[in-house]
């Protein structure tokens, strides 16, 4: 949420905007009861979306630590 192009409307998409806006009330509530009730879940497909838009490939090294 600190990257300012996430709030140009015209190049973010609304389900990726939707699924960002979600996450961060997520992080607000200490039970998942809180999230269920407000429906604060994104879809799968919305995360995909956001993985593709902002995602960053990992290597090896990163997922196990060694060098």
């Amino acid at each position: 949420m600190a990257h300012p192009d996430i709030y140009l409307r015209s190049k973010v998409p609304a389900e990726i905007y939707d699924t960002l806006q979600k996450m961060a009330e997520m992080w607000k509530f200490d039970r998942i009861k809180y999230i269920r009730d407000y429906d604060l879940f994104p879809t799968p497909d919305w995360l995909l979306a956001l993985e593709r838009k902002y995602g960053d490939s990992i290597s090896q090294q990163d997922l196990t630590g060694q060098v």
